[in-house]
């Protein structure tokens, strides 16, 4: 457990950039730091590795207080990802990521297992890892290759100083994801600094928020929108994230439909029949244990046929998908950022449970986003408009009432006008 009590760092001038803070950060949590410019959040972040030291108080890892420590072991034992990733260019990739494992003097053989390792743990193939910075994209390898080298020497606490920034939107989401996913599978503690509170919200176990070096509420996401401390908690969270008594913390599974799918043997000729059964432009591919492969739409099924490709040299395997745990709201956004419309739905072994599309979002999105509000609102705008045609349909019908009446007082017996 890393603990930090009563954390405070002054600066020429009197100035408090952290002022006296204390949290708790368990093992295994992913904790984020937020708040404005200035906050505090960076300075105490790097108070944990030394890479600023504290004026006074106490940071401890599991019962160690860390000022009594070697500070170049300390900070070869904790993992970093700085903004810009800093991958040296001069080294080739192997090389960036075993640089901490090289300084511990560990193996040559062990070091290339690690390497090995970790770039198959992030979707790269092995051959990068002979190539340099330079020849890998700017965007989610290189950014890819910065999160596992902060991984590569098994440390178990791993600081992240706002490492996405300066992303574009999809690129930072998948990252994002990447990087919930090795915490999860690896267990290790992390400790990210951001400004982006959906980010915070989307990572973060618990979210510690602070203004002028002090924390203003520590809690996780849920309790944090719910019961916000303060007017400044409540404005920097924003009004469309306040959810406070709306029972809006849904899973996807209480949206998800049933996908359709086609086994990974079959041919292409079957998945179009059963495209063309179900009238459906995408269909899902999956092996005899259900387990979710790829995807294919109608594009590529004909470029598939035209190139005499079977199936599981046709489907696309990178696709965008949630867990059935994933809380509604985190999907809706991610599916209106990432410009999606079908997002497959996987349990924890990746087999396909379920598929959220847009289309089936629309009539849960009242509840999830806003709130019960919009759902009773639009309840109440039918009822009014179901009776506003009742209420037609009556006096249309009460008009042509008083019109055959008028009509046989204007009218004798014998059908000749008066």
């Amino acid at each position: 457990m890393l603990s930090i009590k009563n954390l405070t760092k002054v600066y020429s001038g009197h100035k408090k950039a952290v002022d006296d803070i204390s949290i708790d950060v368990q093992s295994g949590e992913f904790v984020a730091f937020i708040g404005t410019s200035g906050s505090g959040k960076t300075t105490a972040l790097r108070m944990i590795n030394r890479m600023i030291e504290a004026t006074s108080g106490q940071i401890t890892i599991d019962g160690k207080d860390v000022r009594k420590m070697n500070a170049v072991e300390l900070r070869r034992s904790i993992g970093y990802v700085i903004q810009q990733i800093g991958l040296m260019p001069h080294m080739t990739i192997k090389e960036n990521i075993v640089l901490v494992p090289k300084l511990w003097k560990w193996s040559q053989e062990k070091k290339d297992k690690k390497a090995r390792e970790l770039i198959k743990l992030v979707d790269l193939p092995e051959e990068y890892l002979d190539r340099y910075p330079s020849e890998l994209s700017g965007g989610q390898q290189q950014q890819r290759i910065g999160v596992v080298r902060a991984l590569a020497a098994e440390q178990d606490i791993i600081l992240m100083d706002e490492p996405f920034g300066a992303l574009d939107p999809i690129t930072r989401d998948t990252l994002q994801d990447l990087v919930k996913e090795l915490q999860k599978k690896l267990g290790k503690t992390f400790i990210f600094v951001t400004h982006d509170m959906d980010e915070a919200i989307k990572l973060a176990d618990r979210i510690c928020i602070m203004s002028n070096g002090k924390v203003v509420q520590y809690d996780t996401p849920d309790n944090i929108l719910r019961h916000p401390a303060n007017d400044f908690v409540r404005d920097f969270i924003g009004q469309n994230r306040l959810i406070q008594d709306r029972p809006n913390m849904r899973t996807v599974q209480d949206a998800m439909i049933k996908p359709i799918t086609v086994g990974v043997n079959e041919t292409l000729n079957t998945a179009v029949d059963i495209m063309r059964r179900h009238r459906i432009d995408t269909i899902f591919v999956v092996n005899n244990q259900n387990k979710f492969l790829g995807y294919m739409d109608i594009e590529d099924i004909n470029q598939g046929l035209r190139g005499g490709k079977e199936l599981i040299d046709t489907m696309q395997r990178d696709i965008y998908r949630v867990n059935v745990n994933s809380k509604l709201q985190d999907t809706v956004r991610t599916i209106l950022k990432r410009n999606v419309r079908n997002v497959p739905v996987v349990n924890n072994q990746d087999t396909l449970v379920g598929l959220i599309t847009r289309a089936n979002l629309v009539d849960i999105v009242y509840d999830s986003i806003w709130g019960e509000g919009a759902e009773e609102a639009q309840y109440e705008a039918e009822r009014n408009e179901a009776e506003q045609s009742k209420q037609q349909e009556k006096t249309s019908a009460e008009t042509t009432v008083n019109e055959n009446n008028a009509s046989h007082d204007d009218t004798s017996d014998s059908g000749v006008e008066r």
